[in-house]
């Protein structure tokens, strides 16, 4: 009820931000073309709003409490008593608010106010948080290593098959199957997006099922 959710969430802030995950890694990898953070935003915005719609209605078909003879009801005042539990924002959770909006700024004005990649970016970020001890060496145990090992080999692949020929003489055996897809830049960006998310999903899956 909990691991799969979180995974197709991740995969729309992946489509929608360029940090968000694996994907938009997968897709400059099988294109050859590098995204800012804004560009990345501006061309994939539409379809992380669209998938993160989907996803929102997905969740409420699939995990909703009714199909099981319970009622979905939000109890606001359970809410507020969770909030209250929760207390002010401690000095570790300011300064990582702080490092956030910091690293968001710089990914922002990428290219108009600086030159700072976006990927020593975000290095920057965790060695700061790292600093303060917001993170811990320990905390890397829980990181999502499977994915991010899948994701890594899936890149060192793509480039492989770029570099020794294979993609071009694979385009030579699908060009005619698919041909009908060139006419809808729309249709072939759908079934690309539907191809990558589903093993990354299901790694995603996998790697919060074995927590």
């Amino acid at each position: 009820l909990y691991a799969a959710p979180q995974a197709f969430w991740n995969m729309t802030a992946g489509i929608i931000f360029v940090t968000g995950g694996g994907f938009p890694a997968i897709v400059m990898a099988a294109s050859g073309q590098t995204f800012s953070w804004v560009g990345w935003f501006k061309v994939f915005w539409l379809w992380g709003a669209v998938v993160t719609a989907l996803t929102i209605i997905y969740t409420f078909i699939r995990y909703n409490p009714a199909q099981k003879g319970e009622k979905l009801k939000i109890d606001k005042e359970e809410l507020k008593a969770r909030a209250a539990e929760m207390g002010a924002m401690s000095s570790d959770e300011i300064y990582a608010l702080c490092v956030i909006v910091l690293a968001i700024f710089l990914w922002i004005t990428e290219g108009s106010l600086h030159s700072i990649p976006t990927a020593l970016v975000a290095v920057m970020a965790w060695v700061l948080l790292m600093l303060k001890g917001t993170f811990a060496m320990s905390d890397f145990a829980k990181m999502p290593w499977i994915t991010i090992f899948y994701t890594m080999g899936l890149l060192a692949i793509l480039t492989l098959m770029s570099t020794s020929g294979v993609t071009a003489w694979v385009s030579t055996i699908l060009a005619p199957a698919l041909s009908g897809f060139a006419a809808s830049p729309l249709l072939t960006f759908a079934l690309i997006a539907v191809v990558v998310s589903i093993p990354v999903s299901y790694t995603h899956l996998r790697a919060h099922e074995t927590r």
